[in-house]
């Protein structure tokens, strides 16, 4: 990386706007979560930096992801019963969740469309800054291993 890379640039002007610091461990770890479509835990994402960047320990990117999320430059997706995944796209988009294994997939959201939250009763004071829905199902895999458990004549 050099202070020229684009990639940088565009980082550098993402935490100007949220008046955090360009260090280069949140980079790294940016740069690392951005990579990966998969929404992964910060485990998953530590993972995937180490060992070739060793500088950036577990904690760091723990921290990291609480401070993105917090700033909103990432999305902390909270599922009941699962880890937690974050999520570096921030374009206005749903989430499809698997009960079983816990995979998250991104659902597109169709241009101008809108979750009326008009019926929902919000207390008052509450400012919201962005709606998502949660579809939860059973993803392909997790359909064929339980289809699989419950065929008949199986020893159970």
């Amino acid at each position: 990386m050099t202070k020229d890379d684009p990639q940088y640039l565009e980082f550098r002007e993402l935490c100007g706007q949220r008046k955090l610091a360009a260090t280069v461990q949140r980079f790294i770890v940016y740069q690392t979560l951005a990579g990966m479509k998969n929404h992964p835990t910060a485990d998953m994402i530590y993972e995937q930096l180490h060992p070739e960047n060793q500088k950036v320990s577990r904690m760091s990117v723990y921290r990291i992801l609480d401070t993105f999320s917090r700033c909103r430059m990432i999305r902390r997706l909270n599922h009941p019963g699962a880890a937690t995944h974050y999520d570096a796209f921030m374009t206005p988009h749903h989430h499809l969740i698997c009960v079983n294994c816990g995979s998250v997939l991104d659902v597109d959201q169709s241009e101008g469309e809108h979750i009326d939250i008009s019926a929902c009763q919000i207390p008052p004071g509450y400012q919201i800054l962005d709606t998502t829905v949660d579809i939860q199902g059973i993803c392909p895999d997790c359909g064929a291993e339980i289809q699989d458990f419950l065929k008949p004549g199986r020893d159970n």
